[in-house]
């Protein structure tokens, strides 16, 4: 009798703790980001043994959910997500509404090393008369910052929800210059890199580095004329170190956090998970847990005031 008790007990235990359920929070409800997240999110369980559901949270280009994640999601690491690359550069410019660390999230990597890709301002126009578009109201759009570097002469249109509207709007004509990064045209618009009639115009994210397949194509670091703006391009570029980086919240027990990043670590190097991203045209180029840290601590002590002048337009 004692042994079937302990038995049941034991079932039950096993039960409940089979039962555990890891939340994915998604900062977007579509692109590049959605699918890579959906795609790990799919290989997680059978590293992690947990049921992981899907969360998006889209809202002022990825605050609103590294906010979340930061400050009001559990920190006993049943919550995740998927930080917008560009969240770096949001946290060195601040504001009253980026309420995160960004070196303090817990860092479980990136399937992704941005410094092997460039992004890149898509051009359909062959004349001077730009129209450019980007998602949301917000002051740390890029465009303003490529504007100042450059002094190409733009219209600007804000307000898109998503890129996937953005990158519509350019598509039909509404606008003629958008900021994609190559992964996501793979991703999403191959078409793009056969198209007699989208250009690359500026590409940026590998410092004076071209792409191999845009020799001709000038670095955003080409316009820089001076150290200090030479020292704020390099910040600018720090939103491109880590193109798909995943955290948890601050402070969350080590020894969750050490299954979460190797978990993650395991998925990243899964074959099943680099085959299904190669079938979507997802690159995997991981960091792992601790250089993603070591990463966000280089950017956290180049924080610079003088940033903010350069996205005053």
């Amino acid at each position: 009798m004692v042994k079937t008790l302990s038995t049941i007990i034991f079932l039950l235990f096993a039960t409940v703790s089979q039962s555990k359920e890891l939340t994915f929070v998604v900062h977007t409800n579509s692109g590049g980001h959605l699918i890579n997240s959906r795609l790990v999110a799919k290989h997680l369980p059978k590293y992690l043994k947990e049921k992981v559901v899907i969360k998006t949270m889209p809202g002022a280009g990825g605050v609103v959910q590294a906010n979340y994640i930061y400050n009001i999601a559990p920190k006993d690491g049943s919550v995740v997500g998927n930080l917008h690359s560009r969240m770096s550069l949001v946290w060195l410019i601040g504001g009253k509404n980026v309420n995160f660390d960004y070196s303090k999230f817990t860092w479980l990597g990136s399937s992704e090393d941005g410094r092997k890709g460039p992004i890149i301002l898509w051009s359909k126009t062959n004349s001077d008369e730009f129209i450019a578009g980007y998602e949301g109201k917000t002051k740390y759009s890029p465009l303003k910052f490529i504007q100042n570097i450059s002094n190409i002469k733009m219209k600007k249109i804000y307000g898109y929800k998503t890129r996937a509207e953005t990158r519509l709007a350019f598509e039909k004509n509404e606008i003629n210059l958008i900021i994609n990064s190559l992964a996501g045209v793979n991703t999403i618009a191959k078409h793009w890199l056969t198209s007699s009639e989208i250009k690359p115009l500026i590409q940026w994210g590998m410092g004076v580095k071209r792409h191999d397949n845009f020799k001709n194509t000038p670095t955003l670091m080409n316009f820089a004329k001076d150290e200090e703006t030479k020292e704020m391009v390099k910040l600018f570029e720090t939103q491109s170190m880590m193109s798909k980086p995943f955290v948890a919240p601050p402070n969350i027990p080590k020894e969750r956090a050490k299954i979460l990043q190797d978990a993650f670590a395991k998925v990243f190097t899964d074959p099943d998970y680099v085959q299904d991203s190669k079938k979507a045209g997802i690159e995997v180029s991981p960091i792992f847990a601790k250089e993603a840290e070591d990463i966000s601590k280089i950017i956290s002590a180049n924080k610079s005031s003088k940033l903010l002048k350069y996205f005053s337009r």
